[in-house]
Order: structure tokens, then C-alpha cells, then sequence
């Protein structure tokens, strides 16, 4: 019976971390989403997790749900075709809504010691310091790709693609880690 105990408790803290891992990206990418509208772009679908397990209309948008929570992102043909200045501004929406939230559950977690508000605050760190490396997919390369236009720097198919598995790489081996 004990052991059946463990496992439940096993269970739900498999769970629970999935749900706030899931409950981060809607803030972050809900900052995507706030800059793209601002912006006029039209966002086509929410993307969180991979491996879909189900999805959500909500307000307009559909939102998919995947089994791993590892990666995050919104659809729109909009954002593929704008300049790299509004497409910085767009990525930098992301992290900047992940550093306001994860200020806002430090500040319950030194008020209630509670240890959701912990977790929150932690997954918000991690997630904040991993969108802001630059390499692609992440944020932070979005902002580096507008300042490398800028200066007439202009990678081709390939060296995106090198730099697109450098940063997979990346991304696994920080979920792995952590």
C-alpha cells in the first residue's frame, strides 16, 4: 500500500511540475501575443509542449497542449513576413512578460513561503535566461538576427541551419539538465 502511496505522489508532482512548466509558456508567450496585436499581426495559433495531447479556443486563438513542455511558440504568417525590427520587438514581448510575472510570484513567495510561488519563481528564472540566448529558435536570436541586419550581416540557408541545431541541441540539453 506503501508503495502505491509513493507512486500517486509520484504522479502528481509529475503533474504539477507539467502544469506550471505549461502555465509559464502561456505568460511568455502571452507577451508575444500582446506585441504581435499591438503591432496588427495576426496570430494563427498558441503552440505549447510538443507530442499534442489536446487542444483549447480560447478568446479567439487555439491553443495546443503537448505531453513535453519543452518548447513554445505562436503561429503567425504575419510575424514570418514583418522587418526584424518588429520582429525584436515581438521576441523581446516574450521574456520581458516572463521577467514581469516571475517578479510578481517572487513577490507572493516572499509574502506566503509557499512552494508553488518557489517553483514559479524558479521555472520564470529558467525560462527568462534560456529565450534570451541567441540562437534560433529562441528569442534572444530573433533580437541578435534584427541587430546582425542592421550591420548588413546576412546568414544563408546553411549556416541557419547549423545554428538551428546548435540551438536544439541547446534547448535539450538545458531540459535535461534541469
Amino acid at each position: 500500500m506503501e508503495s502505491f502511496a509513493s507512486f500517486l505522489f509520484f504522479l502528481f508532482a509529475c503533474f504539477v511540475t507539467w502544469a506550471v512548466i505549461i502555465g509559464l509558456l502561456v505568460l511568455h508567450e502571452y507577451g508575444h501575443i500582446y506585441a504581435m496585436r499591438r503591432l496588427g499581426m495576426r496570430i494563427d495559433n498558441v503552440v505549447l509542449g510538443m507530442f499534442k495531447v489536446g487542444s483549447l479556443r480560447w478568446r479567439g486563438l487555439t491553443y495546443e497542449f503537448g505531453l513535453a513542455p519543452v518548447l513554445a511558440y505562436c503561429v503567425s504568417k504575419d510575424f514570418e513576413v514583418s522587418d526584424t525590427n518588429r520582429r525584436a520587438w515581438v521576441a523581446l514581448a516574450g521574456p520581458a512578460a516572463t521577467a514581469a510575472t516571475g517578479l510578481i510570484f517572487y513577490t507572493a513567495w516572499a509574502f506566503t513561503d509557499h512552494w508553488l510561488m518557489r517553483a514559479c519563481v524558479q521555472g520564470s528564472v529558467i525560462l527568462l535566461l534560456t529565450n534570451i540566448i541567441p540562437l534560433p529558435p529562441l528569442d534572444g536570436w530573433t533580437v541578435a538576427e534584427h541587430f546582425l541586419a542592421k550591420r548588413g550581416v546576412v546568414l544563408n540557408a546553411q549556416e541557419r541551419k547549423r545554428l538551428l541545431v546548435i540551438g536544439a541541441v541547446t534547448i535539450i540539453a538545458i531540459a535535461v539538465v534541469i
